[in-house]
């Protein structure tokens, strides 16, 4: 999980800069992807609007989105066959044209003036509070996040979602309705055995080998 948050490079040396060639650096749909995989949560609900069932705010899914506006996806010069990196980019654009002048802090839009820029929004994860700075570097930012969100003490979440994505796999049948849709509020099967499962997993120092 940390290898894929952090990655960089080119696509073809890398695999793990798969998730962001896939989501094209866009910082919206990274987010996205990252509470869901990581997670199994469906914060992108809470994009436009505060999450309908959900205790999500709208906020939250900018201040996550906001560790990745510094990632940028270009193609490599000069190589055949034709390939992609993933590089940061720590300074503003100088170009004219819009894909150039991408901005180096995520903003979250006004809905009531969409032509407006927005708000300036700062790095928080939203499960722990924990924050970054604006200015922060784009590696900071992602390794700082990647700690962060598999933490044990501080965020459960990403055990149980592992442990439940496994669960479904071996059995047909997860703790969860849905390996994408868990988290507070959702109904859970047997959460008593799922937390027992999560811990000992957290303890074995997340061996995939234990928990199978």
């Amino acid at each position: 999980a940390r290898s894929f948050i952090t990655a960089s490079g080119d696509v073809r040396e890398h695999g793990e800069t798969g998730l962001f060639l896939a989501q094209k650096g866009e910082p919206e749909n990274i987010t996205a992807e990252i509470s869901r995989i990581f997670l199994g949560m469906q914060i992108q609900c809470a994009q436009c609007h505060d999450h309908p069932t959900d205790e999500w705010k709208r906020e939250q899914f900018h201040q996550l989105a906001a560790f990745f506006p510094r990632i940028n996806v270009r193609p490599v010069r000069n190589v055949k066959p034709r390939s992609f990196e993933v590089v940061s980019r720590n300074k503003k654009g100088r170009g004219k044209k819009g894909k150039n002048r991408k901005r180096i802090e995520h903003y979250m839009p006004d809905l009531a003036d969409p032509e407006s820029p927005g708000q300036i929004t700062k790095p928080v994860f939203f499960l722990t509070g924990h924050s970054l700075e604006l200015g922060t570097k784009d590696q900071s930012r992602r390794q700082a996040l990647a700690g962060w969100l598999t933490d044990a003490e501080e965020n459960p979440w990403f055990a149980t979602a592992y442990v439940n994505r496994i669960w479904t796999e071996l059995t047909g049948e997860g703790f969860y309705d849905s390996v994408d849709d868990i988290g507070p509020g959702r109904d859970c099967r047997d959460p008593e055995l799922l937390a027992l499962l999560a811990d000992h997993f957290v303890d074995s120092g997340y061996d995939t080998k234990w928990l199978l």
